[in-house]
């Protein structure tokens, strides 16, 4: 297989000839790398055919240039174990399907995803930086007979070399659409690919360098600089966070001038009692304190301007009593008032006052009275419930409430519905049920109370 490298390198553009030169160095750094194993060719991309049509033929390289493409092949992969090529070489050109060359996989343009179509109308992109020092004598590309050629390729190679320095400052300015790629086996594009990723490393190295003897001073004044306008700007922050929050909470709706202070206005309300169904709903702790009796605080009355806070849409009311529980039981109470977001009210007060659940909350009520067995002759809901109440053993363990909310539980119109989870077997051992009571929109109930009982037929 004759491969002129020469001939094909002569017909490259300068821009071109800086590519592949920056290739060739860095294969030559890497010692692991025989540049007579490396081939080069015209490329052409046939649409027509596909990755299989290529019989395994991937080029480690591509320069794509306007006017040409020029790929890189190891002779490994190029060549049949008898030396013959796997892909036809003609007029030093291949032809390669686009699936081959999309699955290139290291590409040094990010938003590049496939190969340029066969006439590309873009700008040119710059080549990849490929930083080396220049390297031992050059090896040649090609080994011939005649010493001439010999003589031709040396020079080749010590061009190369010359003009590696020359253009390695010109990086940024002579770029080229450059596809590296890794090589189907052995291994030894991945170090290649290294290779100029510590070239490159190099290059930055020096460059901090640079900076950190030509630049220091500037990048001291940057980060003195940055420092100063952050503790401005926070210490401004902060004092205009000072400024609208005062405003917030003085100003309102007006003036502090303008707004009525409550912080004076509550006191203790406790002969009077408030009936909630739930402390936590803002709207029944609302409609709880519009029924407290109006009047002077030292009569143990609601003062009217304190009415006239709570009634402002952006004051906020607290619930709050250690004792308080859901049995209709008054227990003392503490009602916090926040007025400070009012439009005509500012300050924050309490009033106590007597509280009490409009409704009892039936899960406090649940017991569990598996220690008696209860006999029973019907697995009826109201029939077991029947038989628990005549049982004097279970009645004596349960309290007021819990005896009350069971004989209420008798009577369709308390809205009391009773259930049984778990099956008695007529005949059977003792068995564990659940006796459940739920409040079905009872006035009297909320929520849900369980009876856990031993039952057995007789």
């Amino acid at each position: 297989m004759q491969n002129d490298i020469r001939y094909i390198y002569d017909e490259m553009c300068d821009r071109c000839k800086i590519s592949f030169k920056k290739i060739i160095l860095a294969i030559r750094n890497d010692r692991t790398k025989d540049v007579n194993n490396l081939a080069l060719f015209f490329c052409e991309v046939n649409p027509n055919t596909e990755s299989q049509d290529d019989h395994g033929v991937m080029p480690i390289a591509l320069i794509n240039c306007t006017n040409n493409k020029y790929a890189f092949f190891w002779k490994t992969n190029l060549l049949d174990h008898n030396g013959n090529p796997k892909i036809p070489i003609i007029d030093h050109t291949v032809e390669l399907s686009q699936e081959t060359i999309n699955k290139i996989p290291l590409r040094r343009r990010p938003s590049t995803t496939s190969l340029p179509d066969d006439k590309p109308t873009g700008a040119k992109e710059e080549p990849v930086n490929v930083s080396a020092p220049i390297a031992p004598p050059f090896i040649p590309l090609e080994q011939q007979n005649n010493g001439s050629d010999n003589v031709s390729e040396q020079s080749f190679s010590a061009e190369i070399e010359a003009s590696n320095e020359d253009n390695e400052n010109n990086n940024e300015k002579d770029r080229n659409d450059l596809v590296v790629a890794a090589e189907p086996a052995g291994g030894e594009t991945v170090s290649l690919v290294k290779q100029m990723q510590k070239n490159q490393m190099m290059t930055m190295r020096k460059m901090v360098q640079v900076i950190n003897h030509k630049f220091q001073w500037k990048i001291w004044t940057l980060i003195v600089v940055l420092v100063l306008s952050l503790t401005g700007f926070g210490i401004g922050g902060w004092q205009l966070y000072r400024h609208l929050n005062n405003e917030r909470t003085t100003g309102g709706g007006g003036n502090i001038g303008d707004r009525v202070n409550i912080t004076l206005l509550g006191g203790d309300l406790s002969r009077q009692v408030i009936t909630i169904d739930n402390r936590n709903n803002f709207g029944d702790l609302y409609n709880a304190l519009l029924s407290l009796e109006v009047g002077s605080k030292n009569d143990g009355k609601l003062e009217p301007q304190l009415l006239e806070a709570i009634k402002d849409p952006n004051t906020v009311i607290t619930f709050n009593s250690d004792r308080f529980q859901e049995d209709q039981t008054a227990y003392a109470a503490t009602i916090i008032i926040n007025a400070d977001k009012a439009s005509k009210f500012y300050g924050i007060t309490n009033i106590a006052v007597q509280a009490k659940s409009k409704r009892i909350d039936i899960n406090r009520l649940s017991k569990n009275l598996t220690g008696t067995e209860v006999t029973i002759t019907s697995d009826n809901s109201r029939e077991i419930l029947r038989a628990v109440l005549g049982n004097a053993t279970i009645t004596g363990q349960l309290s007021a409430a819990q005896k009350k909310l069971l004989e209420d539980a008798r009577d369709l119109k308390n809205r009391l519905l009773l259930r049984i989870d778990g099956s008695v077997s007529q005949g059977g051992p003792a068995t564990n049920i659940d006796l459940i009571v739920t409040s079905n929109g009872s006035d009297l109930y909320k929520n849900t109370a369980i009876f856990n009982l031993t039952v057995k037929w007789p």
